[in-house]
């Protein structure tokens, strides 16, 4: 396949049988419809200025339908039944071109990044099926110094020993040549393996179609023996998406042994050429087809379809959130996409009787004949922080079964009955696993008492019960054969709300339960599995003999009773525990954005950084709102950035990432015989638009508003009115922020409405074209003849790409200005330890220790509360929290970890997403006679 130099690899990639996620999407293959891609295409992205809402990212274009294939409706069409709203949908470009459509990682065992030794190839699609390749480093390699390795002691053949793909091919292109080559060895001595190529096309849905295989190839084991050739040609089959390239074992060592891949290459062509390392592939566009829109010209004869494509913050735009704890439970999905069975609140008024399911799923819960049931009571607690912050305001459900709490007779109790299932069986499902999950506050601990329990009618008993005995919270699993076990969770406080789970795997083998947060698990002797059915399915009471004989009542309130129709992990129960109880209160912002992400079910990929602004208030305030709006008040709240960038990934960025960008990444101008890159137009505004001398900021939780005001800019340019919500909880934090507002834009500033870049008539431009992102930091100078240099300093605020089917490219950026003055940023605290890091709270003799440019103490730069981190010199971070200073002796000071480590240790702050090296600020921290301080 031929190749125009001075033009990219251009791609436009549809996986019709893809769930986006919100993302690029888990199943199914990418097809290549670049042969259909015909006139015009663009994309946008991006916002207009600073302070403007980031919209969601689209793409536009026309795709030749002549034949029908990408008719929605076209029963016959190899995409069929798939083209329906929002698959994932992406452009993307290799620079410089090569023959070689591989990554540069996947042909050269990960140079191009470089990977580090030890990574794994699944993230690159390098896979296999006796162990997943890992990079390796090699002084034999066949190109380079790293290959791709396996090491197996399987005996076992007919399996792949490596795996490329799925690779996207010309769809519907039948016929088309494409060859796969790589290099192959045995990198252990005496191994001899044999092993065939083959190359295997699938469809849509990643079915196999076809393969074909060539002849095995006996190697010779040799720790640095020669590379053996292997390659297969073949032609695109009908109804082929895709492609995997295979190294299939026929004949197996007798001993564990090392299997080596170097050199690989896809092209389109008859046969292997000669290897190519790729170019870079560059992501341009990353989303979600959301409409097809078709049209026939030409008589009918010539048929388009105008697709557009949304990214991720157009679905999440559309995700409502009720209330924090409804959101928190709703977002776990099993890998099926199933999500709750139930759930009852039991936040109904005074007086009720029944008890809504609020999924919708089931009828309602209702109270047993005896009463001793009240609902509508006010959630309290005995002590400070023993309540719940998730749903404030919400009642729950009182039960007082009087003096029989507790106790082992079958007389009628209060309790409630929860309706069957779909299938007509009361209690959780008896295969494919479960969770439940409960809050309750008991009130007295007489005897035990059943918080929540299903159980049969026979002997021995099949049960699924949440008990709370003399203090203590126990789960119970019991079956008819001996499965299952009763365990002891620890200790529950009276008075206090509290949150349980329990749950079983598919097998019911393995269990976890979490009480208040803290996660146990373990492994039953013999599997859970009932086989009979169970009676009654009851809340504060064990219905064993049915309605009204009740046994082992409970006595206090109850809320939230929910079933999940699979195992949650240990992580979700924790985050779902986090949520009720404190409804995120001591979020940073970064932790609040990546919970709301959490929240609104989003499973694709995110960069989130820690965030400048900490421990803001309760959650609460997202009811009501959609996810992207409580998104963008995050961002507002920390003065930074978020945006989808073209590979699909959400990123928050916060106010540091602009104040550290100091120099710009690309410099734009006339002179390139000095560097400069051209343009070929751009457009300066003094905008009066984006003046602010009035700046009124609103603390969100106390309603206070902080102000400040520019009165010779009023006087200048008339009083002009910037309003914000902040979500921050330092009230001096909200007023630096009004007052950095105000030195920003009290005067008019210079700004670039349009500067456009051409590389489809400069090639040079396309590696700095494709490498723009949001948020790069930009120059742009513009010599006048007859008048000084025009330097203009700013972020890219708006990427949009206009491309055609004529080798005609353009790139049109916004820009806002660069703050101007030079940000002081505080040194990160950074010290050597030579001891280790203990599980547990324990006191550090750091008495002694300097942590700074200026040789301060180290308790100079510590306070009660304080996150630092301990720093492996392998670059692995231990974050512990300070809870004492000088209690040991001078200097000394107690830190609490959850972890275990052996020193060296570089101490230090905890660093910003992407930066290892504590040190790298010391330099932009010193004072100095021109220094200028802002916020």
């Amino acid at each position: 396949m031929s190749q125009n130099p001075n033009w990219p690899v251009l791609v436009g990639e549809l996986n019709p049988t893809g769930n986006s996620n919100y993302g690029l999407g888990v199943a199914g293959c990418f097809a290549d419809l670049t042969g259909r891609l015909i006139q015009q295409w663009g994309t946008a992205r991006g916002r207009q200025f600073e302070l403007d809402e980031v919209q969601p990212g689209t793409w536009s274009g026309v795709w030749d339908d002549r034949d029908g294939a990408l008719d929605p409706s076209n029963t016959a069409s190899m995409f069929a039944p798939n083209l329906v709203p929002y698959r994932p949908w992406r452009i993307r470009a290799q620079w410089p071109a090569t023959v070689n459509l591989l990554s540069a990682d996947q042909a050269t065992g990960g140079e191009g990044t470089p990977l580090a030794p030890g990574t794994s190839g699944a993230p690159y699609l390098v896979t296999g099926a006796y162990a997943t390749p890992v990079v390796t480093a090699s002084a034999s390699a066949w190109s380079g110094t790293q290959v791709w390795q396996v090491t197996t002691a399987s005996a076992a053949v007919g399996s792949a020993l490596v795996s490329f793909g799925p690779l996207p091919v010309r769809a519907g292109a039948v016929g088309l040549p494409y060859a796969f080559s790589a290099r192959i060895r045995s990198a252990t001595a005496s191994a001899n393996p044999t092993v065939a190529p083959s190359l295997a096309w699938l469809d849509t849905n990643g079915r196999t179609l076809s393969t074909t295989t060539v002849a095995p190839m006996a190697l010779i084991g040799s720790a640095t023996g020669g590379w053996t050739f292997a390659g297969v040609p073949d032609v695109v089959p009908v109804g082929a998406v895709a492609a995997v390239f295979a190294l299939t074992m026929t004949v197996a060592p007798t001993a564990s042994w090392s299997f080596q891949v170097d050199g690989a290459q896809f092209e389109q062509n008859t046969t292997a050429s000669a290897f190519t390392v790729p170019g870079t592939w560059f992501p341009l566009y990353a989303g979600m087809v959301e409409r097809y829109p078709q049209a026939w010209n030409d008589s009918g004869a010539f048929g388009t379809v105008t697709p557009t494509a949304v990214d991720t913050f157009a679905l999440l735009s559309q995700v409502q959130f009720t209330d924090l704890m409804t959101a928190a439970i709703q977002a776990p999905r099993s890998v099926s996409g199933a999500g709750l069975s139930f759930c009852y609140r039991l936040g109904e008024q005074a007086g009720s009787t029944q008890f809504a399911d609020a999924t919708g799923q089931r009828g309602p819960a209702v109270v047993a004949p005896t009463g001793g049931v009240t609902a509508g009571v006010a959630q309290t607690s005995a002590s400070p922080g023993g309540g719940y912050a998730a749903a404030p305001g919400t009642t729950v459900v009182n039960f007082n079964p009087g003096a029989n709490a507790g106790t082992q007779n079958y007389l009628p109790e209060p309790c409630l009955i929860l309706p069957p299932g779909p299938d007509g069986l009361y209690g959780p499902p008896r295969t494919g696993g479960f969770t439940r999950m409960v809050a309750f506050r008991q009130t007295n601990t007489t005897g035990g008492q059943d918080v929540w329990c299903a159980d049969s009618p026979s002997s021995p008993t099949s049960t699924a019960t949440m008990e709370v005995y003399q203090g203590s919270f126990y789960l119970e699993f019991a079956d008819h054969n001996g499965g299952g076990a009763t365990v002891n969770l620890g200790a529950v406080s009276v008075g206090n709300w509290h949150l349980a789970f329990i749950s079983t795997d598919p097998a019911g083998l393995g269990w976890h339960a979490c009480v208040d947060g803290v996660v146990f698990s373990g492994t039953f002797a013999k599997p859970w599995n009932p086989p009979d059915f169970f009676s009654a399915d009851t809340i504060a009471a064990d219905a064993i003999s049915g309605v009204n004989n009740e046994f082992v009542p409970f006595a206090g309130d109850i809320s939230w009773a929910c079933q999940w129709p699979f195992q949650l992990s240990a992580a979700q129960m924790q985050q779902i525990y986090q949520i009720w109880r404190s409804a995120g209160a001591g979020d940073s912002t970064g932790q609040r954005y990546a919970r709301i992400l959490g929240l609104a079910g989003y499973q694709g990929p995110s960069l989130i950084d820690p965030g400048q602004t900490t421990n803001l208030p309760a959650a609460t305030d997202i009811a009501g709102q959609d996810a992207l709006t409580a998104l963008s008040q995050v961002v507002t709240t920390e003065n930074g950035q978020h945006f989808v960038d073209a590979g699909g990934i959400v990123r928050f960025a916060d106010r540091s990432r602009r104040a550290r960008a100091q120099a710009p990444t690309f410099v734009f101008g006339e002179n390139t015989a000095a560097g400069e890159l051209p343009y070929d137009t751009v457009a300066f505004d003094f905008d009066p638009t984006r003046i602010g001398n009035d700046i009124q900021i609103t603390q969100n939780s106390s309603g206070t508003v902080f102000r400040a005001f520019d009165a010779a800019s009023q006087a200048a340019y008339g009083i002009r009115t910037v309003t914000r919500t902040t979500q921050a909880s330092n009230a001096l934090e909200v007023q630096d922020a009004a007052h950095y507002l105000l030195g920003r834009y009290s005067k008019a500033r210079m700004r670039i409405s349009a500067l456009t870049l051409n590389p489809g008539t400069n090639p040079a431009l396309w590696p700095v074209c494709l490498a723009l992102e949001l948020g790069t930091r930009i120059r742009v100078n513009r010599r006048p003849p007859g008048a000084p240099v025009i330097t203009f300093d700013g972020f890219v605020e708006a990427i949009n790409w206009n491309a055609d089917d004529g080798a005609n490219a353009t790139v049109d950026i916004q820009v806002s200005p660069a703050d101007g003055w030079t940000a002081w940023t505080d040194a990160a605290m950074h010290f050597t330890y030579a001891g280790n890091l203990i599980n547990g709270t324990a006191w550090y003799p750091f008495g002694g220790l300097l942590t700074d440019p200026a040789g301060n103490p180290v308790h100079a730069n510590l306070s009660i509360g304080q996150r630092i981190a301990f720093l492996t010199t392998a670059g692995t971070s231990y974050p512990v929290t300070v809870t004492g200073l000088d209690g040991n002796g001078a200097g000394s000071v107690q830190l609490s970890s959850t972890a275990a480590a052996t020193g060296p240790f570089t101490v230090c702050d905890l660093l910003p997403a992407g930066v290892t090296d504590p040190t790298s600020f010391d330099s932009m921290a010193v004072l100095g006679k021109t220094t200028t301080l802002g916020y």
